[in-house]
């Protein structure tokens, strides 16, 4: 039996201010596209309020992605984004961790990696 590969897929969102100078309005963009060839599948544009991440949760709301692996940036390491991307939607993801999550930073900093791997 072989197996499938996973689709690899690639999120990233965008502040898009200044579109009119007499504004102070802005919108976040978010843009969901494949690894393999850069291609965009899905394209979000929100003003609401929550930002990014509530364009990414909207954007993810619209689209089957099962089975997919998903690629985000360190902003959208939390629990929520995990559980929308996993529970809700049946894909895996694989998150950046920086210093804007310290706490999980810290506990990974601390891991032995020669005997977890």
């Amino acid at each position: 039996m072989t197996r499938q590969p996973l689709e690899a897929l690639a999120a990233d969102g965008k502040r898009i201010n200044g579109a009119n100078r007499n504004s102070k309005e802005h919108f976040e963009t978010v843009i969901l596209g494949r690894h393999q060839d850069a291609v965009p599948i899905a394209v979000r544009i929100c003003r609401d309020q929550g930002g990014e991440q509530a364009a990414m949760a909207a954007l993810l709301e619209d689209l089957d992605i099962r089975g997919a692996i998903i690629t985000i940036d360190a902003l959208h390491t939390n629990r929520v984004m995990a559980e929308a991307i996993v529970l809700v939607n049946g894909a895996h993801f694989l998150f950046t961790v920086k210093e804007n999550n310290p706490e999980l930073s810290q506990f990974l900093t601390s891991l032995d990696w020669d005997r977890v791997a």
